[in-house]
């Protein structure tokens, strides 16, 4: 994927979630990953052999982020 990946971007946006599980699963962008930038309780797996390829990780961008 080119540019960011974004899991709760809004901060109405809560109780996403993206799974990355098993063998050969990849996420991979050329930009961040942002897990909840603004929103609450939301989150990534990455389990069993997955991988997540991107810039710059970040968990939870601004104040109203909590619980992710």
């Amino acid at each position: 994927m080119t540019g960011n990946g974004v899991i709760g971007n809004s901060s109405i946006s809560s109780s996403n979630s993206a799974w990355v599980t098993g063998n050969n699963s990849l996420w991979s962008n050329s930009g961040d990953l942002v897990v909840g930038a603004t929103g609450s309780f939301n989150s990534l797996t990455i389990a069993n052999g997955g991988l997540v390829l991107n810039n710059i990780g970040r968990i939870g961008l601004a104040t109203s982020a909590s619980n992710n």
